[in-house]
């Protein structure tokens, strides 16, 4: 495939790069991140859709989200993975309960103290 416009030119080198470089390469939804994808040959998203890019581009998206998925895939430790998530879930959780026992506890001195200060409060 000899592209001719100008950015598909760049592109093809620029997945060529990718290709021989073995970089990864970021994934959306199962597909190429469309926006990574053009911001590297500096343009829009919106270049890889019907009629606004030619078909060159969107081609040589599909060429390179073919060869992405021809590779073996480095997620080996997904269960690991999945966890190490749960695990960081349960510490958000953790936080917040601290930070609203934190909350209550200064709640709580406060009104003892002010009952001990025997000061009359109006609200």
């Amino acid at each position: 495939m000899k592209p001719e416009l100008e950015s598909a030119k760049r592109l093809r080198q620029v997945a060529l790069e990718i290709i021989e470089s073995g970089k990864s390469v970021p994934m959306r939804a199962g597909k190429i991140n469309l926006a990574w994808l053009a911001g590297t040959v500096g343009l829009t998203r919106q270049v890889f859709y019907e009629g606004r890019g030619g078909p060159e581009l969107s081609q040589l998206a599909e060429l390179l989200l073919e060869h992405v998925r021809s590779q073996p895939s480095t997620k080996a430790h997904s269960q690991y993975d999945k966890s190490l998530a749960s695990l960081r879930t349960e510490i958000q959780l953790l936080r917040t309960q601290l930070r609203d026992a934190e909350r209550g506890l200064q709640r709580a001195a406060f009104r003892e103290e002010i009952i001990r200060s025997g000061k009359i409060l109006t609200f």
